[in-house]
């Protein structure tokens, strides 16, 4: 078979290809050139075909003689053109598989990071048999919200954030996971929390700063969602300062930062008067998250 350059390839697929083995052999033919020098993985080739022609893996084996409408292949067009370009492939799907979810997502949100997993992981290790009460601060699409509510049914958790598409996106993500202990409010962080108080204060914030060199890497995404003061520390100390009055005696607060922030976020934490304050690494052995407590004793920790 002929080899093609990328808008070749295109026209082939539009214009030529009419069975999704023939689809597939084409893109297989000009991966390396086309897709393979761009870090497109043929999982992601495999999930924009799935999700174009709404059907599973199974199906896409056994129906590979399948005849694609012309309707779908430009669609199919579409999206592997802007996969091309760099756009992340969570927006082109919207949706984001994380810890055994599917959260809905859009351009206008920024998408979760399996860092964030950590930051579960760890505040599902506490008050694992109590009825407890949980903010999540700058809760984007409800990750860590809705992680949290399908994991521990006893708990109550409320997620913010001053994006008002943000919230109504969570909204659906929980109603679709019929998620009944979890809801949402648009706040620029505590500001329409008046006088609730809880047991664990959770946070993803914004903590890269204006210049970083990866904002060139996240061209796509709202920066809004990912820039902070203060070199990307400047959430981070106003939540560290504010968070106590919004814990009980017992309260936790758990903070996700940069792989380099970590001192400064002890220091904040120290300064605003929180004890057994001790940081996490990732999968990557790099300092991802911090946790402190209100009370100085917490036998937990």
């Amino acid at each position: 078979m002929q080899s093609y350059n990328l808008t070749e390839l295109i026209k082939f697929l539009l214009y030529k290809m009419t069975t999704i083995l023939d689809w597939k052999k084409n893109i297989m033919l000009n991966f390396q050139k086309n897709f393979q020098e761009r870090s497109i993985s043929l999982l992601e080739i495999d999930m924009i075909l799935k999700k174009v022609l709404n059907m599973t893996d199974l199906e896409i084996i056994t129906k590979e003689n399948l005849k694609i409408q012309k309707n779908k292949l430009k669609i199919l067009d579409c999206a592997v053109q802007r996969r091309i370009l760099g756009e992340p492939i969570e927006y082109i799907l919207k949706e984001k598989n994380f810890y055994h979810l599917t959260l809905q997502t859009s351009e206008k949100v920024f998408i979760p990071r399996k860092d964030t997993e950590l930051i579960i992981d760890i505040a599902l290790k506490f008050f694992k048999n109590r009825k407890i009460r949980i903010l999540d601060l700058g809760s984007g699409i409800g990750t860590i919200s809705i992680c949290l509510a399908s994991k521990r049914k006893n708990w109550n958790i409320l997620g913010v954030d001053i994006n008002p598409y943000a919230i109504k996106l969570s909204k659906k993500n929980a109603k679709n996971l019929k998620l009944k202990n979890v809801k949402f409010l648009k706040s620029n962080w505590f500001n329409a929390i008046k006088n609730l108080i809880f047991d664990i204060l959770i946070s993803n914030p914004p903590y890269i700063g204006g210049k970083d060199k990866h904002l060139v890497n996240l061209k796509y995404e709202p920066k809004n969602s990912l820039i902070s003061g203060m070199n990307g520390l400047r959430s981070i100390k106003y939540i560290c300062k504010k968070s106590k009055k919004f814990l009980k005696k017992h309260g936790i607060l758990i903070i996700e930062h940069g792989y380099n922030q970590s001192k400064y976020v002890q220091y904040f934490m120290k300064k605003s008067g929180f004890y057994n304050i001790r940081t996490f690494l990732d999968i990557e052995n790099r300092e991802r998250i911090t946790l402190a407590t209100k009370s100085r004793i917490f036998k937990q920790l």
